[in-house]
């Protein structure tokens, strides 16, 4: 699944509300939500227990300390009585711009490349 952040203004939050539905067969009960890396907080979430069909509502906040286009991470771990674990990864993507000439610098996370 991949979220589009949208344009990042450097050392701004950007804040969204993300759905995740459950398109299984079980209940799944929300296990943890995990940010892969310190520029994403997990702001809040609706349910504790997702039934089939239904959906997940997740707010989280982004926030970049340099201009950069790439993909962070948050990686959802549910649990069910019939399934073992299930692992939702969900890819936020976006473009940071510089505050001051609002230029880019491309690249992959925080870590971009210069081109």
């Amino acid at each position: 699944m991949e979220v589009d952040m949208g344009e990042l203004i450097v050392g701004q939050p950007s804040i969204k509300e993300i759905q995740i539905v459950n398109d299984k067969d079980s209940i799944y009960a929300i296990r943890k939500i995990t940010p892969y890396c310190s520029c994403t907080k997990i702001l809040d979430y609706d349910k504790e227990y997702v039934s089939p069909l239904e959906s997940l509502n997740i707010k989280l906040s982004v926030t970049k300390n340099k201009p950069a286009e790439g993909i962070t991470k948050v990686e959802l771990i549910l649990e069910s009585p019939t399934d073992d674990e299930r692992f939702v990864i969900i890819d936020l993507k976006f473009k940071v711009l510089n505050n001051n000439d609002k230029s880019t610098v491309s690249g992959r996370g925080s870590r971009g490349t210069r081109r």
